[in-house]
């Protein structure tokens, strides 16, 4: 559909421009035609695409219009319909280079295609004052008997001058992205319009501008060119947003930008020593552009400057959270506040976290993020150059399209030390997922948070670590030698710890990683599901004495007194401590001394002697 709106632009665009050339007499209709179908392709385009910074396309859009107003203009002026039309013709095409020059300064701002502009406007610079010593020291001297006035010779040289500082600006842009199907035509448009304008001042010097001739080939390329652009899908890159480029301004970039920035006045100086002023309009619109260029550099500085103390902000108040927590649970609210908070206001965005536990084992940490999302297989997290990935979110497993919300792109970074798995080691991940351009200005800011909270998980791995192998001393000192069992479950039914003489009882060999429900009978579950439910909903929880008939491996049956009592918070983790003793012998006693005295008894007595007399 692209390429033929285009063919459908071009070829129309072409037969009015091919009007020009055959029916000069009706150059202002056909050059208002042209400059109306230019400037609806623009808008049609904006509209289409979409951009997520229409700025530039609009003022490139109004630059077209005011030069297909002063070309119709001109057209009534070179046809003798109004020969004072010529002044307002100027204006409009005067008025076209601020716009144009608006345009460009919006499209180079930071975008996927040009990250960093110092470099284009320090070149400018450069340019702005080798075109004001070249033109009032050679050029200028060169047309005494041209005939045209100095003022008229100045705003010549401006058109020229302003052409290619807006070509040198699209060369700097096509370097930059040589693949970008718009910025390679709007590079061709504007190398059109400076040979047109350069062919126009020398039909000035000569004989005279005649209309309908080969160089009004050059106006039709630009506009030609520049609708083509703004139909292309690439026009929507132009204006993408990027990631920072980190580049130290030398010195002598400095020195040379300030050399450049001093032309303008020293050469008005020598005119004014000579006794008159032949290029004051040329100096002035000369000193205009290099102080715009200047003010460019003073904006750009203090964005980058307010950027980087607002990233700086946000990310101590990140760490200094994340230094302060203590569990799972806060590491991720932590991150969650500070995605908030480099997002642009407004900004439809999901923060999801991931996870991958190919063996869960009982020193893990809990993970108490919400939304959490269980994968089958680790995600992979890392490229060449980045600690994170930035990807389309539809090439994501499809359990985690929907917790991101269909949004476009996610930033995929990493948890857990490492760039590689490790086998049984958890693998948690952040996903934030938002347009693709917001992603882009706020990834770096995530990537350092996220290798912070890698690092606060670890110290409290860690630290848990530390206080379960003290804890576990601890118990090994004071149950370690006592026959009673000892066993802390924790809220997820992992054993954390156990003696020797819970396994004696239930006569089974020591095991790790392992679950309550591994080391007791299916059959006995019910028992011991009740007595744990009842301590961990702290409703009606059974004191001590409550008694388990469990079975033993060699299919024994062995009774158990069970004192169960609920584990405190954080450094310890949730769980429960049971106390088993194994009360089987004692059981036994006392069934056998219940038996005798029944049999002591009055009707034990008489069945003993139905027994004897009966056998």
């Amino acid at each position: 559909m692209a390429e033929r709106r285009t063919i459908g632009f071009v070829a129309l665009t072409a037969a009015l421009g091919l009007g020009v050339l055959v029916f000069p007499s009706a150059a202002a209709i056909l050059w208002g035609m042209i400059g109306v179908a230019s400037t609806t392709a623009v808008v049609y385009g904006l509209r289409r695409h979409r951009p997520s910074r229409p700025a530039p396309w609009l003022l490139f859009g109004a630059g077209l219009a005011f030069l297909a107003a002063g070309d119709v203009t001109y057209a009534v002026v070179t046809a003798g319909v109004n020969r004072d039309a010529g002044l307002v013709a100027e204006w409009f095409y005067v008025g076209n280079f601020p716009l144009l020059a608006a345009g460009l300064v919006q499209l180079t701002r930071r975008s996927a295609v040009l990250r960093d502009r110092s470099g284009l406007t320090d070149l400018l610079a450069v340019v702005l004052a080798l075109g004001l010593v070249g033109w009032t020291q050679l050029v200028a001297p060169a047309l005494p008997g041209s005939g045209l006035s100095p003022v008229e010779q100045c705003l010549l040289a401006s058109h020229i001058l302003g052409d290619l500082l807006a070509l040198v600006v699209m060369l700097w842009l096509a370097v930059a992205a040589p693949r970008n199907v718009s910025v390679l035509l709007l590079t061709v448009g504007v190398a059109g319009l400076l040979t047109a304008d350069i062919a126009y001042a020398v039909a000035q010097v000569g004989p005279g501008w005649q209309p309908g001739g080969p160089a009004e080939l050059g106006y039709l390329v630009f506009y030609l060119s520049w609708g083509a652009a703004a139909l292309q899908p690439s026009m929507t890159r132009l204006t993408e947003r990027a990631e920072p480029a980190s580049e130290e301004t030398s010195a002598t970039r400095i020195g040379l930008v300030a050399l450049t920035s001093l032309a303008a006045p020293v050469v008005l100086l020598l005119e004014a020593a000579a006794g008159v002023v032949l290029h004051g309009v040329m100096i002035a619109v000369v000193a205009g552009f290099t102080t715009m260029l200047v003010v460019v550099r003073v904006i750009d500085a203090r964005n980058k400057h307010r950027q980087a103390l607002r990233r700086e902000r946000h990310l101590r108040e990140t760490c200094t959270s994340l230094v302060a927590a203590t569990g799972s649970a806060q590491v991720g609210e932590a991150l969650r506040a500070l995605v908030t908070q480099v997002m642009p206001d407004g900004t439809p965005h999901r923060v999801v976290f991931a996870l991958h536990r190919p063996d869960r084992r009982a020193g893990d940490l809990d993970f108490a993020w919400s939304p959490r999302v269980e994968l089958d297989h680790p995600l992979p997290t890392e490229s060449s150059r980045r600690r994170s990935l930035l990807v389309e979110t539809r090439l994501l497993p499809s359990v985690l399209i929907e917790p991101l919300g269909g949004l476009p792109a996610t930033i995929v970074a990493s948890l857990v030390p490492g760039a590689e798995p490790v086998v049984g080691r958890t693998d948690a991940a952040l996903l934030v997922a938002a347009a693709r351009d917001v992603l882009v200005a706020s990834r770096d800011v995530i990537e350092v948070a996220a290798g912070q909270a890698t690092l606060a998980l670890h110290r409290i791995e860690v630290t848990g670590a530390a206080s379960r192998r003290d804890r576990d001393r601890y118990l090994d000192l004071s149950a370690g030698s006592t026959t009673d069992g000892v066993l802390i479950v924790g809220d997820d039914d992992r054993v954390g710890y156990a003696n020797p003489a819970i396994w004696r009882i239930l006569g089974i060999e020591s095991r790790v990683f392992t679950t309550w429900r591994d080391i007791v009978h299916p059959d006995d579950h019910e028992q011991v599901e009740r007595t744990l439910g009842a301590v961990r909903a702290a409703v009606d929880p059974p004191g001590p004495g409550v008694q388990w008939t469990l079975r033993r491996a060699d299919g024994s049956r062995v009774v158990v007194e069970v004192d169960c009592r609920p584990l405190g918070a954080e450094p310890r983790p949730p769980g429960v401590a049971i106390t088993v003793r194994d009360v089987t012998d004692e059981r036994r006693r006392e069934w056998d001394q219940l038996r005798r005295r029944l049999e002591t008894t009055a009707p034990g007595l008489n069945r003993r002697s139905l027994r004897r007399r009966f056998r």
